[in-house]
């Protein structure tokens, strides 16, 4: 890669990049007809003290990177001026995970009021470098695995849960956290009553003489595709 250093005052001045002490980066001066012309009328190039730049001209260097492992490095390049000292970071990186998670994870808008709904969902690591993973969101919806280890190329099972407490739309963020970076998921749904009924809303029970009992029937019905706790008892 190429690194430009430009002279932004009025005469001409001096710079010098000094060369890495890492064995993975060397830096070498560009031999571009626009850096000649940013030399024209300085100190000639390529001695200890520097390069002298005319004003308002860049100059450029090559900057050759020679790794020896799959991993990331960091060096800090030094440059020094007549007036100050600076570093310009280098950054390479041997790789990084890349999570292929769905944008949205949609509930619908039946699933009832205390009852626990789930969806499953496939998360892989489709980058070059294997990866922790943290995930996170907040009630009323939750997750099975908060947090695991996707090795290159793998694949895992997240299970999400919706545990909706009223009858209304419910929205929220998933973070999916891995390395260095944070993805986001919307989860989404609806909740709403089971469809229960009685099949009478008014009983009425015959009379009976003192010391016996008379009796009527009323039938509970389920219809929604959820089991419903139910209790019976008096209005005081």
């Amino acid at each position: 890669t190429t690194i430009t250093l430009r002279n932004q005052d009025s005469v001409a001045r001096r710079v010098k990049v000094c060369p890495p002490d890492s064995p993975f980066f060397e830096v070498l001066p560009s031999k571009s007809p626009a850096r000649l012309r940013a030399l024209k009328g300085g100190a000639s190039a390529g001695n200890s003290s520097g390069d002298k730049v005319a004003p308002g001209m860049e100059l450029s260097y090559i900057v050759r990177f020679r790794p020896d492992a799959r991993i990331d490095y960091a060096y800090d390049l030094v440059v020094v001026t007549e007036r100050e000292k600076f570093t310009v970071p280098i950054r390479a990186s041997g790789g990084s995970a890349l999570l292929d998670f769905p944008d949205v994870i949609d509930f619908g808008d039946e699933c009832i009021v205390g009852h626990k709904s789930e969806r499953t969902v496939l998360v892989r690591n489709v980058g070059d470098r294997a990866t922790k993973l943290l995930c996170r969101t907040s009630p009323p919806f939750s997750v099975s695995a908060p947090d695991g280890y996707l090795e290159e190329g793998a694949a895992c099972q997240v299970t999400v849960f919706f545990t909706p407490s009223s009858t209304e739309w419910h929205e929220c963020d998933l973070y999916l956290k891995y390395g260095e970076l944070e993805a986001v998921s919307i989860i989404r749904g609806a909740a709403c009553n089971a469809n229960v009924s009685l099949s009478h809303s008014l009983l009425i029970v015959e009379d009976t003489y003192v010391g016996l009992e008379s009796q009527g029937v009323v039938t509970i019905r389920n219809d929604s595709d959820v089991p419903v706790d139910f209790s019976w008892g008096l209005l005081q």
